[in-house]
C-alpha cells in the first residue's frame, strides 16, 4: 500500500478484501470486489493481481496476462507479482519469456512474497538438489 497517496487507501482495502475472498475460493466475489477497487483507483496493483488470478482460474488467459502485466508495471520488483506474470505468460505459450520471468523470481529469493520450503531432503528423493515448492499467493 502506498501511504503517500491517500486516494489509494479505499482501493487497497477493497483489494485486500478481494484477496481474502479469492483465498476462500469465491472467484465471483473476488472478481467483483477487485473490480470495485480498480474503479476506485485504476493504479491499484493488488487489485490487478487479484483480477489476473481470477481470470487465469476462469481460463481467460489473455485478460489474466493483461492484469498480471499491469500489476508488475505498477509494483515492479515484487516477486509474487512477477511469478503470477510468469505463469500467465507460460499459459499463453510464450515459454522463453515465461521461463525467464520464473528464473528471475527464483534468483530473488529474499524478496517479499517468496518463500521456498524444502519438501524432502535430497537423499530421501534420490536427487542431488532439494526439491522446492513455492507457497502460492496473490500479493
Amino acid at each position: 500500500m502506498n501511504e503517500s497517496h491517500p486516494a489509494m487507501l479505499p482501493a487497497e482495502i477493497l483489494a485486500a478484501a478481494a484477496k481474502n475472498l479469492l483465498d476462500l475460493g469465491r472467484l465471483d466475489l473476488a472478481r467483483h470486489i477487485s473490480g470495485l477497487a480498480l474503479a476506485e483507483n485504476a493504479q491499484c496493483a493488488n487489485a490487478h493481481s487479484v483480477q489476473g488470478v481470477v481470470h487465469d482460474a476462469l481460463a481467460e488467459w489473455q485478460d489474466g496476462l493483461d492484469h498480471a502485466r499491469r500489476a508488475v508495471e505498477l509494483q515492479p520488483g515484487f516477486p509474487q507479482l512477477e511469478y503470477n506474470l510468469a505463469l500467465s505468460t507460460l499459459r499463453l505459450d510464450d515459454y522463453a519469456k515465461g521461463f525467464a520471468l520464473m528464473e528471475a523470481r527464483i534468483a530473488n529469493r529474499t524478496g517479499p512474497g517468496l518463500r521456498l520450503l524444502p519438501v524432502a531432503p535430497p537423499s530421501a528423493i534420490g536427487c542431488r538438489a532439494p526439491e522446492i515448492r513455492s507457497i502460492a499467493g496473490v500479493f
